[in-house]
């Protein structure tokens, strides 16, 4: 899942790329000043009224972005998916044209050869965004349950996936499986009798509750969803908005909806607020009329708590992340606290 740029056929010329779309004159609608911010794959460039992401020239597991038509294919693709949900958010990809010693970003790709591609998104008040609010101890609970609610309509216009309940299952299992594989390698620094401990009784769940997993490949309810449904992406406005998508694989996209609400209340509880988390949740259980049993909501927050430590520890030998390996050991034992307090709270 690691990125890196390849020195074969590589892009060496971004660095460069970045640092000139740091300058105002470079954008369209006259910023006062350009911020920056860094993702997995992209540099993120913000100005009085936009979002322009740029993806990275990287090659991941997933994703190869080393050339520029390919990373113009990538922001399609995202913008596609994005507007399922944030249909007002995402605008349209623009091209980074050079004109003379600099990059202008043009819409119409017409200024001069063309030597990269952005997505171009209205800028989200940041202070909006349910982690911004989860930090100031101020969640506004109507708009919260209005974002779960959009997320309900979301996800029941969605087709269902043909997919058995025994290969369904057998999907589950596999994912716990990878996660706990990766958590207990040395390198990983962690309890490796507490991991196994993790995955055998998250498998026993799925064992003892086969009946109830399957039944939810029968009823239709796992489709391409979001993939990963964070504080960080909910915007808590009107209408509310969902951003940032899992666009990279559509096979992690594809989950039953109350896993991406467990991934939600799981995080929330991480950033402070224990509660809004299931709030939005049983929002959605209700908006889409879905009786989920208990045993199933415990085991995806648990899972999804394994499969964040899981990328926490993966996280640690990425650049541009920001944390160093420490934080993210300590992120990846927070989770697997998370998940062994999940099973408890269930009688699990």
């Amino acid at each position: 899942m690691t990125g890196h740029a390849d020195g074969g056929g590589g892009d060496g010329g971004f660095a460069e790329r970045v640092a000139k779309l740091g300058d105002p004159a470079a954008w369209p609608d006259a910023p006062r000043r350009v911020d920056q911010a860094e993702t997995h794959l992209s540099m993120v460039f913000l100005t009085d009224t936009r979002a322009y992401k740029l993806k990275k020239p990287v090659r991941t597991g997933f994703v190869d972005l080393r050339r520029a038509e390919d990373r113009r294919a990538h922001c399609e693709t995202e913008i596609r998916l994005n507007r399922r949900l944030a249909p007002e958010v995402y605008l349209r990809t623009v091209a980074a044209c050079r004109v003379g010693d600099g990059l202008v970003v043009d819409p119409a790709a017409t200024a001069g050869p063309v030597e990269d591609w952005l997505i171009e998104m209205v800028r989200l008040p940041a202070e909006h965004m349910l982690d911004a609010r989860i930090a100031a101890g101020d969640v506004a609970v109507g708009p919260a349950l209005a974002a779960a609610a959009r997320f309900a309509r979301f996800a029941a216009a969605l087709p269902a996936e043909a997919l058995s309940g025994p290969a369904y299952r057998r999907r589950l299992a596999d994912g716990i499986g990878r996660a706990a594989a990766v958590l207990a390698e040395p390198q990983a620094g962690l309890d490796r009798d507490r991991t196994g401990r993790l995955h055998d009784r998250l498998t026993a769940l799925l064992m003892r509750h086969a009946d109830r997993f399957e039944a939810r490949a029968a009823a239709g309810r796992i489709v391409e969803g979001h993939g990963d449904l964070r504080p960080e992406h909910v915007c808590l406005v009107d209408p509310p908005a969902i951003i940032d998508c899992l666009e990279f694989s559509r096979d992690l996209r594809l989950q039953d909806p109350v896993a991406e609400l467990c991934l939600l209340d799981l995080e929330c509880t991480r950033l402070g607020d224990a509660r809004i988390g299931g709030r939005m949740r049983a929002a959605y259980l209700e908006a889409a009329g879905d009786a989920a049993p208990a045993p199933l909501v415990g085991f995806h927050l648990a899972e999804q708590a394994l499969i964040r430590a899981q990328l926490a520890i993966w996280h640690r030998s990425e650049p541009g992340t920001g944390r160093t390996a420490a934080d993210w050991t300590a992120r990846a034992v927070q989770y697997l606290d998370l998940a062994e307090a999940a099973l408890e709270a269930g009688g699990l």
